[in-house]
């Protein structure tokens, strides 16, 4: 398997390399920074909404999958944003110290 993810070949290969997974990839620390803390209000707002955390295994399929699903797509969204205004605004800092101010000539 690394033998061929290494040559970059093949199906799974191409699908690892595109796009919407390298946009996951950049917003993997976000993604991991607020994963947890929406869980929990995504928890609460259920418990709010009448349904006790240990009933949820208790919910039909669809109902669950759609709950998952709006759950994984607000963290993505949720991410984004955090990763547009709390993480870049540093780099962008960070960068202009390191290159310094720019000469003419």
């Amino acid at each position: 398997l690394v033998w061929v993810m290494a040559r970059g070949e093949g199906f799974i290969s191409g699908i690892l390399q595109g796009r919407p997974v390298f946009a996951l990839g950049t917003l993997s620390y976000s993604i991991y920074m607020i994963h947890f803390p929406l869980l929990l209000v995504f928890v609460d707002g259920l418990r709010i909404g009448g349904l006790p955390p240990r009933r949820f295994i208790l919910l039909d399929p669809w109902t669950g999958d759609l709950l998952a699903l709006l759950f994984v797509i607000g963290v993505i969204c949720l991410a984004r944003l955090t990763f547009l205004y709390i993480e870049m605004p540093p780099r962008r800092g960070a960068k202009s110290q390191v290159s310094g101010p720019q000469r003419s000539s």
